[in-house]
């Protein structure tokens, strides 16, 4: 069982990202805060349903915003991963390419009712 200290809250786009993390202005404007989480942190995105397909279905992809070329890192499959019923625990890979880069997170999982797709929104890696 993992035990996780959560100090915030956010909800993005129908799925929610807790993070024990501080908030920062995302530099690229718009007045939008990013949560900030250091690489090998564990996040929690809640998938609804996500519990009913075989774990080998589910993926986690994490890739810097299209504009961001700098890290050269296109994307991340996420392998550290643990499904329980309407959340998908993740552990971020400790990349260092991407310290300081914001990327988004998402879900995608397939099963017989199609697929679906969690955006759990960005982060920026520390």
């Amino acid at each position: 069982m993992l035990v996780r200290a959560l100090l915030g809250l956010a909800v993005f786009t129908g799925a929610a990202l807790a993070f024990p993390a501080a908030i920062h202005d995302d530099p690229a404007g718009g007045g939008s805060s990013v949560p900030e989480l250091k690489r090998g942190a564990s996040l929690d995105v809640a998938c609804p349903k996500v519990e009913q397909v075989e774990a080998d279905a589910v993926r986690v992809v994490m890739y810097p915003g299209r504009d961001d070329t700098s890290s050269g890192v296109a994307g991340v499959l996420v392998t550290e991963r643990t499904i329980a019923p309407g959340v998908v625990h993740v552990r971020l890979p400790d990349i260092p390419d991407l310290r300081d880069h914001v990327v988004w997170v998402k879900v995608i999982y397939s099963g017989a009712g199609g697929n679906h797709f969690c955006d759990a929104g960005r982060i920026r890696l520390t």
